[in-house]
């Protein structure tokens, strides 16, 4: 597995007694389609945010990604990492704790959300991170109860506030795609006690996984994943319909 030392290349082995292991995924979401792209296997006792350099990555293996936007959630909270990727002039989006400490640069402009029932404000804000002394741009929702959701992100304006959020909505569709590996790739038994031979156990499923994904775009089943394991199972030679 990957160290936690962004620099360096050694590797960490995992130890007995560390509290089982964690899967680190990542997806890739475009438009419609949504597949897992790369994952790291720590100790479930390693921060999550050093393996986001690992992971980013793995994005190289898709050549038609060279404008990516980076979506991650609290569990990748990190201001030195939000720093890097501005610097290299990566974009992402992240929600900002609450008690996140920033100073106000400047109120670019306040956007109203109307719909049939409610009216929602969007505040658009140039910040300075207190804990960084980096610039960044801040969108605050404010619902209908008074209760505020803040983004940090480097996006530029001509990302409209409400477009900056539905891009971040967009992690509804990752959590599919981890929900749908935690519930269809669960390994109850591995068939070796080493490290090498539980990874060989743990990416093997993750090539099933995949292979059945493949499986569902080419021969759409009502059903979902757990159907098209079973088509899989018992009419693996036959020929079936595609699509697309």
């Amino acid at each position: 597995m990957p160290s936690e030392s962004r620099d360096s290349e050694t590797l960490r082995v995992i130890l007995s007694g560390e509290e089982g292991l964690h899967l680190n995924p990542a997806a890739r979401v475009d438009g419609d389609a949504k597949s897992p792209f790369g994952v790291t296997i720590t100790p479930g006792v390693m921060r999550e945010p050093t393996q986001f350099g690992h992971l980013q990555s793995d994005v190289k293996v898709f050549a038609d990604l060279d404008s990516t936007i980076h979506v991650f959630d609290h569990g990748y909270l990190d201001y030195e990492q939000f720093c890097s990727l501005k610097e290299r002039g990566k974009d992402f989006i992240c929600l900002l704790q609450s008690d996140a400490r920033a100073d106000i640069l400047k109120h670019v402009q306040d956007v109203e959300i109307t719909d049939e029932q409610e009216t929602r404000h969007l505040r658009d804000e140039r910040i300075e991170l207190a804990e960084t002394g980096e610039k960044f741009r801040r969108i605050v929702f404010e619902d209908v109860d008074g209760e505020e959701l803040a983004y940090l992100t480097t996006l530029s304006s001509g990302y409209a506030p409400v477009e900056v959020m539905s891009i971040y909505t967009l992690r509804t569709m990752i959590e599919i795609v981890f929900r749908e590996l935690k519930q269809y790739t669960n390994i109850k038994n591995f068939h070796s006690q080493s490290l090498n031979g539980v990874l060989f156990d743990i990416f093997c499923t993750l090539i099933g996984y995949m292979l059945v994904k493949w499986f569902r775009q080419r021969h759409p089943l009502r059903s979902g994943v757990p159907e098209a394991i079973r088509t899989i199972r018992t009419r693996w030679n036959t020929a079936l319909r595609t699509y697309g």
